[in-house]
């Protein structure tokens, strides 16, 4: 989870958004919950995609993780400067929030709870 935790902090310092297969939902919902912005910013599909090709079959689901800038706009109401630096002040907060994720990973089963349970004594 700390990997793709990094890799939305790099897309949202850079962008101000992070588009991902549906694959990593999950991890990228723990990352968001770890750093406390699964309230703030808003997880929304961009649709599926497949893919035939000769014995190789592709189908996966994109989503993508962008900036609220409701609260910008109307705290800033036309001023293009103000709305550019709340902009990056946003970007860099939550940047920086997504850095700090340590990413311990759940056990998905009971072997794997087991196994860290007899490892611990």
């Amino acid at each position: 989870m700390r990997d793709v935790a990094l890799r939305m902090a790099r897309a949202f310092e850079k962008l101000g958004f992070f588009i991902f297969e549906g694959e990593e939902l999950e991890l990228v919902q723990r990352a968001l919950e770890e750093a406390k912005l699964h309230e703030t910013l808003k997880v929304v599909r961009l649709g599926e995609v497949s893919l035939k090709l000769k014995n190789l079959e592709l189908e996966t689901s994109y989503y993508m993780v962008t900036l609220d800038l409701e609260s910008c706009l109307s705290s800033c109401k036309g001023d293009n400067e103000c709305l550019k630096k709340c902009v990056e002040e946003r970007k860099t907060a939550i940047s920086r929030s997504l850095a700090e994720v340590k990413g311990e990973e759940r056990p998905s089963d009971l072997s794997a709870l087991l196994k860290r349970l007899r490892e611990g004594s």
